[in-house]
């Protein structure tokens, strides 16, 4: 099961998570507004789809992690979190690509101090 959640870090900061079976797997850039984040939902679902909007980043630590690009101007939506092996990102990309069109939202905002 896929959701989306908004949730806050710090004042004035909202960020989209995306959860597969109750595991996060990426996390939206920074939005300054509740609507703003709401808007990348639709923006995820939207470009989630097409796998030529992931891009594979392998980190100086040796851990491998993703982007999903916005396919106009290649900016970045988010990254997922990082991973060990770059199989593991391989599949979440998949994974992503198959239910992040479908997910719901699953909470308005979800504050964290």
């Amino acid at each position: 099961m896929a959701v989306y959640e908004i949730y806050i870090p710090k004042r004035g900061e909202f960020r989209v998570l995306l959860k597969i079976n109750n595991e996060i797997i990426f996390v939206s850039r920074a939005y300054a507004s509740k609507v703003q984040s709401l808007q990348a939902i639709r923006d995820l679902r939207n470009y989630s789809n097409c796998l030529s909007s992931y891009r594979k980043i392998r980190l100086e630590c040796g851990s491998w992690c993703f982007e999903l690009l916005e396919p106009y101007n290649k900016t970045s939506l988010g990254r997922s979190s990082t991973y060990l092996e770059e199989s593991i990102v391989s599949k979440n990309i998949l994974e992503m690509k198959a239910l992040a069109p479908k997910a719901k939202l699953k909470s308005e905002a979800l504050a964290i101090n």
